[in-house]
């Protein structure tokens, strides 16, 4: 991994010495950065009988028996290891404790914002759910509004304007909405609650 215009490495081959950031782990420890080396490791623990088979055999054969695999390393946290350029040698990150801050810094802020963003979520569905028509007492306009507490649509009739609303000639009881004719539970207080929550999370 190349950072800065700097090389950096998870792990060096048990073999070569070279840094890598890919290879082959052999008996879950060693790691090794070319076939060709693992191969020989391979052919070194077998008998001869073993030895006389073709180099995709032996791959084959330790590799369904899960005597090694072969993986990855790409996050920076796990980059070990610092290519000198006056020397050419694999020393000790020096940047590793800051390379690891900074990715816990980056984990905290994604989880942050995968927390607003449920709870922005949250909020315009209950939005949606709270949102009803209020009538004006001449019954002349509407208005939208959003409900802010927990009260259901009967509760919040006011009969004497629903009786001169159905004399109005021009009233049609399936111009309705659901929330108008029904007995239609709000829970207006969980969009306070959720606003304060996302209050809350912006602030941290």
């Amino acid at each position: 991994m190349e950072t800065l215009g700097r090389q950096f490495y998870a792990r060096i081959c048990d073999i070569t010495g070279e840094g890598m950031n890919e290879g082959y782990v052999l008996y879950d420890s060693d790691t090794i950065k070319h076939e060709k080396d693992l191969i020989k490791e391979l052919r070194s623990n077998g008998d001869e009988e073993y030895n006389k088979a073709s180099d995709e055999y032996i791959l084959k054969e330790a590799y369904e028996s899960e005597d090694y695999y072969w993986t990855e390393w790409e996050c920076e946290s796990d980059m070990q290891y610092m290519l000198c350029e006056k020397t050419g040698e694999l020393i000790d990150n020096p940047f590793l404790d800051e390379m690891i801050r900074q990715r816990d810094l980056y984990r905290e802020e994604f989880t942050k914002r995968m927390r607003l963003e449920r709870k922005v979520r949250e909020l315009l569905k209950l939005i949606e759910h709270n949102t009803t028509s209020l009538w004006y007492d001449n019954l002349e306009c509407t208005t939208e509004c959003i409900v802010l507490e927990d009260v259901n649509s009967k509760e919040m009739r006011n009969e004497e304007y629903y009786e001169r609303m159905k004399d109005d000639e021009c009233y049609d009881d399936e111009d309705l909405t659901n929330k108008e004719k029904e007995n239609y539970q709000f829970n207006g207080q969980k969009v306070v609650d959720t606003l304060n929550e996302i209050e809350k999370l912006m602030e941290e």
